[in-house]
């Protein structure tokens, strides 16, 4: 079972850092839907719930703002799995006309 669960993290991982180097990283309105696949691939065989909701009209980011997001809700959902134990994750993206606000939560323990 562990070296099965060590397997896993090493595909995650893989992919994680074949994605970081990709330079067709999709558009804007793409955001919501490639931070899903990243987060539903990070949740497999977990049994946790996922949720991403995004409001506002989509706008314009640079393709390294897009990539940087990216990791930054793959590292959350990591530190949730591994500190939280969580049995629910939820991702909100919000376009306002001051900027992009991203939300994670989970209802893990917490520290």
């Amino acid at each position: 079972e562990r070296v099965h669960e060590l397997l896993g993290r090493a595909m995650r991982e893989t992919r994680a850092a074949i994605w970081s180097l990709r330079s067709d990283v999709p558009g804007p309105r793409e955001l919501a839907t490639s931070l899903a696949l990243a987060a539903t691939d990070a949740v497999r065989e977990t049994g946790i719930a996922l949720t991403v909701d995004q409001a506002g009209a989509p706008f314009p980011l640079a393709p390294e703002v897009h990539g940087h997001i990216l990791f930054i809700v793959r590292e959350a959902i990591a530190n949730a799995l591994k500190h939280g134990h969580p049995r629910a994750i939820s991702i909100g993206l919000t376009f306002g006309p001051d900027g992009l606000t991203v939300v994670i939560r989970d209802d893990g323990s917490g520290f």
